[in-house]
């Protein structure tokens, strides 16, 4: 089976309109692991953002493909796969297989592992959630875990797609949450950005928190674990403000403090199944309708990957054929074969 794909993205930095290439998929070249998606449902998220921004190389292609999450149902499966012709599933895109496994094109390319079934959950919620709702609530399964529901809880960075969602979902389980508002966009030479990135590295403080859920990296992982109680957990699921951080090592010995990775697309390969579970509760399903959301054309696309600006807030959602349907009439499209 041969299937014309045609996928958005941007090609080097000349221009700013958006690119469509038009590629061709022979699923006689797949592994019987694979399987190939027609995409119905897609957003744009902030890592979108920072590709389109970017002034570099973003990644290893020079294409670079948007969409890093996509809902869609399966249209081939190879032999060794799981999943059925017809399935509805959700996917979680790399970094490493940004053209493979975009949400914004007609078909997508996945290992079967790395695929998940919807079950009951409606595409429209799995795709409002996406990226940032799921990792929040791979971060309140790991709160839940901890069976303590007296437990006080900080989530560092709650204004971001993952930060908000967390803050959301978590007081729906827990009675001591609070969050704090730190920008993304926050740099060392603006005063909050001075006051954050000289904050001390090795005092231990006394314990305030009993699970610390970071969404920002850098300099606040090392100021926060200062903070936590007795056997407490931070949770890191984020890097904006920078990949390094000075971590003293007093919380691990005195109190006896754990650090955990969380990345989406990992995680989600042993936990999904729990993950969605908690996704089907009535508190988080009441939170994810009344989230807002806003479906964006071809046009619209184009102008929020080049406004300076990026508030969170809003899921910025696709739906895949109508928006490459649209691109034929944009003034934002340029279109290759």
């Amino acid at each position: 089976m041969i299937l014309r794909n045609e996928q958005v993205g941007r090609l080097g930095h000349s221009s700013p309109k958006l690119k469509i290439i038009t590629t061709e998929i022979d699923t006689k070249n797949l592994s019987p692991a694979q399987v190939v998606v027609r995409n119905e449902l897609s957003s744009i998220n902030f890592k979108d953002k920072l590709l389109w921004l970017s002034t570099g190389t973003f990644g290893r292609h020079e294409f670079q493909a948007l969409g890093f999450d996509g809902v869609g149902s399966v249209v081939f499966s190879g032999g060794s796969s799981a999943h059925t012709v017809g399935s509805k599933v959700i996917f979680f895109g790399s970094d490493e297989h940004r053209s493979e496994q975009a949400g914004l094109q007609t078909y997508s390319v996945h290992d079967s592992d790395l695929l998940y079934p919807l079950g009951s959950m409606s595409p429209i919620t799995a795709i409002k959630l996406g990226v940032p709702g799921f990792t929040a609530l791979r971060a309140l399964q790991i709160a839940l875990e901890q069976a303590k529901p007296s437990m006080r809880i900080l989530i560092l960075g709650s204004s971001g797609g993952v930060g908000s969602n967390a803050l959301n979902f978590f007081c729906s389980f827990f009675s001591l949450v609070q969050g704090i508002n730190i920008s993304r966009e926050i740099n060392k030479s603006s005063e909050a950005g001075r006051a954050i990135f000289a904050m001390p590295e090795s005092q231990l403080m006394p314990g305030r928190w009993d699970f610390i859920f970071d969404t920002l990296g850098g300099p606040i992982l090392g100021a926060a674990i200062r903070f936590v109680k007795q056997d407490g957990v931070l949770v890191s699921s984020g890097n904006v403000l920078g990949n390094f951080s000075t971590v003293p090592l007093a919380p691990f010995y005195s109190r006896n403090v754990r650090i955990l990775g969380l990345n989406l697309r990992s995680d989600a390969e042993r936990h999904f199944t729990v993950i969605l579970k908690i996704a089907s509760r009535p508190e988080i399903q009441k939170i994810v309708s009344e989230t807002p959301a806003e479906f964006l054309n071809f046009d619209a696309v184009a102008q929020h990957l080049t406004a300076k600006n990026s508030p969170s807030g809003t899921r910025k959602l696709i739906r895949v054929n109508e928006f490459l349907r649209g691109e034929a009439n944009s003034n934002n499209a340029e279109s290759y074969a």
